[in-house]
């Protein structure tokens, strides 16, 4: 999962450079991404810490 978020943001990134613009929808699953992201470290910071304790 935390690969396919990467290809995403690469992907948008790779149209803004190229366009040199980005539409609403590539700042939306940009903004989409960045959450999803998020969510996706602090479940590894728990699973880690829960690690740790062992």
């Amino acid at each position: 999962m935390v690969r396919r978020i990467g290809v995403n943001v690469n992907q948008i990134t790779h149209n803004v450079n190229r366009e040199m613009h980005a539409s609403a929808r590539d700042e939306a699953t940009a903004a989409h991404t960045v959450r999803q992201r998020r969510k996706l470290i602090g479940r590894l910071e728990v699973i880690i810490t829960q690690a740790d304790r062992k």
